[in-house]
Formats: structure tokens, sequence, C-alpha cells
């Protein structure tokens, strides 16, 4: 009864895992992946320019991502993406 009992637990999740790796996989092929367009930009002017250059590449899908500063004298440089 025990080993019955054992079995049935068995194949049950062994479908489920099949199910879920179909499902996983149906839905895998119907997305296409995304891609990214990427720009660096530096060194920007800081100040209100900044800001308005900021908002105008916002404004144009860009998304800022990572900013780098080496320490001076070297410029901070500016790393944004895009969907394509």
């Amino acid at each position: 009864m025990k080993t019955k009992v054992c079995v049935s637990v068995f194949v049950v999740l062994f479908l489920g895992l099949i199910g879920w790796t179909q499902h996983a996989r149906a839905q895998r092929s119907s997305q296409e992946r995304q891609t990214w367009e990427y720009r660096v930009f530096g060194p920007l002017t800081p100040g209100p320019p900044l800001q308005d250059q900021m908002n105008h590449l916002g404004a144009e899908g860009w998304e800022l991502v990572a900013v780098k500063h080496d320490g001076l004298p070297n410029p901070v440089i500016y790393y944004f993406k895009r969907p394509k």
C-alpha cells in the first residue's frame, strides 16, 4: 500500500514537471528576446544644463543605467540604454 502511494506521488510529480517544462518552453519561444541599444555620454556639464540634457535623453527613451567616476581629473561617464 505504501509503495503504491509513493509510486502514485512520483508519477504525479513527474507528469507535473513535464507539463511545467513544456509550458516554459512554449512561453520562451512565443516571446521575442528584448534587445537593447546602448549609449555612453561624458563628460556632461554639471548643473541645470546636465538636468536639461538628461530630460532630453529621457524623452528620447534613454534610461540611465550606470555612472562611472574615476576621480579627478577624469570625467564622469554616463551609461544609457533603451529598447531597440
